[in-house]
């Protein structure tokens, strides 16, 4: 092959599309997935005691509803929107793991608002060696 060819191919090919990614609606539907998600694994989680991932069926809904609603949607907003709900139902695990066992060590007797919400958001993001995660086991295994 000649470098004449290779210069025309490379000068016929289009120009690459920018194609959108985030935007408004692909949070919009993120978040609304993520919540029905993590709503739905901590409910399953605790009635049942196992949770179930929630990416592909978040992959297959944000696909469906952009084919419904958007007719030029991409497939980077579908996978925006999974990664979205796949986050949020991994929050879930803060509360389907940690709150059970607090409980049953006798560690939590009531129910703040404040404290659950933080829990959710952090406990099964400290790591083993973290100064409160040491701090706090030590203090229950000392009682």
């Amino acid at each position: 092959m000649s470098d004449s060819t290779i210069d025309t191919a490379a000068s016929t090919q289009a120009p690459a599309i920018p194609r959108r990614e985030i935007t408004l609606r692909v949070i919009v539907l993120g978040l609304l997935l993520a919540v029905i998600m993590g709503a739905a694994n901590v409910y399953v989680g605790l009635r049942a005691g196992m949770t179930v991932s929630a990416s592909i069926p978040a992959a297959v809904m944000a696909m469906l509803l952009f084919r419904l609603f958007f007719k030029n949607s991409t497939i980077l907003e579908a996978n925006q929107v999974q990664t979205c709900a796949s986050a949020g139902e991994s929050l879930a695990s803060g509360i389907i793991f940690t709150m059970p066992a607090m409980i049953l060590i006798g560690f939590w007797n009531q129910f703040d608002f404040w404290s659950v919400t933080i829990i959710a958001l952090t406990a099964d993001r400290w790591p083993a060696w973290h100064p409160l995660y040491d701090s706090h086991a030590q203090g229950l295994y000392s009682q």
